[in-house]
């Protein structure tokens, strides 16, 4: 994302002109413009400009010099892409403490403080970051882990030449670089391609699992030389095609997409297609390299920068109408090109920085420092006002999860064990077995009072986001189908069958089910489809009918749709009445189809009964985010365990006559 004027390579407009199809890939897809579903693998067409051209100016200068002067090469990164990012970030900070309750802003604050340190990228992989699913995009710095990459790749790639120019001394430099590229490329996608089949989050955010994107920039530096000679309409016709290649990711490719691994191609190799045959004077590189998308090429780095902050601050109306996401992408156009002439030239050609690369860095890490601190700020003001007691409870019901998960009885998503876990009466003959996801998990405070009341052994068999339901849903952060759901699922069945258990008692997340639809061209998330679940269910009935006296499903508790922890803080913060303000509508919240589907499966079987308590959470048309006076949920869509065990009595009422003693 760096002006070629200043690096010492010929001005190339085409290659302006493909940085600006690039950004507004990305900024669309962001604002969720129609058509633009896969506009994310505009950072992929990035990377190869980078690679490109940081590949052809390291190259040009070991060819000239035999090395690679560092302090000069890290000054002009530092003059060229510090001082905006830094003046965004403490722009964000100072906004998100203006509109952000506190715990946002204690939550956030690690954000700002991991992308003044180029390491945004670990800390969204660390978090197990799904970039693609809507439900994260709310972090306001969410897009800065490319930049991190990209600052990651220029402290590796300096080194990286070098020493492609030092170890095989009997051979041309050329081919020397062309070794090292190829040997990045071939390592990083292999490597890329066995991560995201363990961890979606570290395939995509890792530098490593990226690297081979900017290699592939660097072999179409090594290939552009010899395209030179190709005739003009050859090279039209190959940049026509690169181009073809790249709308179809943008076009085709949407949130479903496994993601970098082998669909990463597409838009790499369309980007490589229009660099090497960029060279040329035909209609589609003149088309390139337009005053209009010139311009944009310009600011491009700028308004990436902004475009994400300035889409979801209340100017663009949260995203939800297509009038305010295109404000929001014109404000952010608007504060780009500002920040392009006022703070990116003014620092990138100072005169008192440019001719010192001492400066330059000793201003970047001042820079850094200040990032840095206005993190540290915001943590501590947030900090602050968390200490009252109302603010208080909203943090701490982060960690109010049931005991199964601190007796290590409820699995996480890698693991597939099932462990003997039983609770109520030890002694009891009647056995009930609560089995399903972590909504049944929620359910377990209730259950666990029932079984002390009741005399019952309760057995818990709950596994994260893995369904009771005989399906096997897509999981985001291992990038595939969920295959240890399916183990789980087996193994849990035959501790059932071992039991034999009085009632087994079915809570699954009705999130699972393909029947959301997403705003953005009515396209359905990742999910599965009606149909499969009605079916699946029908499957884990008949298989338990022969090994438990009775079966029961429970319907799932209403989806807010927001955390609703956060929107009380909020409502707090701003002095405004939380039970009015985070109250959500019943209709849509309880996403009644899935029960639906799970009442018609039930039909036909013998002792299967359904239980719904939706009224008890919800009204006639609305539900509260506070049950008996304490919070109802821990975040968009768990039960804390307080709400769930004063459900005892309802639940048990409902459950009917095979309960009781």
């Amino acid at each position: 994302m760096s002006d070629r004027r200043e690096e010492g390579l010929f001005f190339r407009p085409d290659i302006q002109g493909l940085r600006a199809l690039a950004v507004m890939f990305v900024v669309f897809y962001h604002a969720r413009f129609p058509l633009f579903s896969g506009g994310y693998v505009g950072v992929d067409v990035f990377f190869v400009i980078s690679g490109y051209l940081i590949s052809g100016l390291l190259f040009r200068e070991v060819e000239r010099t035999g090395t690679v002067a560092l302090a000069t090469f890290y000054a002009r990164r530092i003059r060229r892409l510090l001082p905006a990012a830094i003046v965004m970030l403490l722009a964000t900070a100072v906004m998100a403490r203006l509109w952000l309750s506190p715990l946002e802003q204690i939550e956030f604050a690690p954000s700002v403080l991991f992308s003044a340190l180029y390491a945004s990228n670990l800390w969204f992989a660390s978090r197990a970051t799904d970039y693609l699913a809507g439900d994260v995009h709310n972090n306001l710095l969410l897009h800065t882990w490319s930049l991190s990459v990209e600052e990651q790749f220029y402290l590796m790639w300096p080194g990286l030449i070098m020493l492609a120019a030092w170890v095989v001394p009997s051979a041309r430099l050329r081919t020397r670089l062309l070794i090292c590229m190829t040997a990045v490329f071939g390592l990083s996608f292999g490597l890329g391609l066995w991560v995201i089949r363990i961890s979606q989050p570290w395939a995509f955010f890792g530098s490593p699992m990226r690297a081979w994107e900017f290699a592939a920039g660097g072999l179409a530096f090594m290939a552009t030389r010899h395209a030179t000679r190709w005739p003009d309409r050859v090279k039209d016709g190959l940049v026509a095609l690169g181009l073809a290649v790249t709308l179809c990711s943008v076009f085709l490719f949407d949130d479903r997409t496994p993601f970098p691994g082998l669909a990463a191609l597409v838009p790499v190799v369309g980007a490589v297609l229009m660099i090497v045959a960029g060279t040329g004077s035909g209609l589609m590189t003149r088309s390139l390299g337009t005053p209009v998308m010139r311009l944009i090429g310009n600011v491009s780095y700028s308004w990436y920068l902004w475009h994400w902050p300035v889409l979801l601050f209340p100017l663009a109306g949260s995203m939800k109408g297509i009038g305010h996401r295109v404000a929001g992408v014109l404000i952010s156009f608007g504060l780009a090109w500002v920040s392009y002439h006022v703070v990116e030239n003014r620092v990138r050609f100072s005169s008192w920085l440019a001719p010192s690369p001492a400066r330059s860095i000793a201003f970047g890490l001042c820079l850094t420092v200040i990032g840095a601190g206005g993190a540290l700020g915001l943590h501590g003001l947030a900090r602050r006002a968390l200490a009252s007691p109302e603010q208080a409870r909203y943090m701490h019901v982060r960690d109010d999860l049931p005991s199964v998960y601190r007796d290590g009885c409820h699995q996480s998503v890698r693991k597939a064990a099932v462990p003997g876990c039983i609770y109520g009466d030890l002694a009891a003959h009647r056995a009930v077995v609560l089995f399903g996801d972590s909504h049944a998990a929620q359910w377990f405070p209730a259950f666990e009072r029932i079984a002390r009341e009741q005399h019952w052994k309760l057995i818990s068999l709950t596994k994260s986001a893995c369904p009771s339901v005989w399906v096997t849903p897509f999981r985001p952060e291992l990038g595939r189908k969920y295959d240890e759901c399916e183990r789980w699922r087996v193994m849990a069945m035959q501790r059932v069958a071992a039991e034999h258990p009085a009632v087994v008692v079915l809570a699954n997340s009705s999130d699972h089910v393909q029947i959301r639809q997403r705003e953005a061209g009515g396209k359905a998330s990742r999910g599965i489809d009606g149909a499969d679940w009605e079916r699946g269910m029908r499957d884990t009935l008949a298989r338990l009918r022969p090994v438990a006296g009775s079966v029961v499903i429970l319907r799932d508790t209403p989806f807010p749709g927001f955390d609703v922890p956060t929107c009380l803080s909020k409502a707090a913060w701003r002095g405004e009445n939380g039970m009015s303000s985070c109250s959500f509508d019943r209709q849509h919240a309880l996403n009644g189809n899935v029960f639906a589907l799970e009442q018609r499966a039930a039909q036909g079987f013998e002792r299967v009964s359904t239980v719904d308590l939706s009224d008890v959470l919800c009204d006639g048309v609305t539900c509260p985010p506070l049950l008996s006076g304490g919070l109802a949920y821990r975040d968009d869509h768990h039960l804390t365990v307080r709400a769930s065990a004063g459900l005892a009595p309802a639940l048990m009422e409902r459950l009917g006559p095979q309960f009781e003693r």
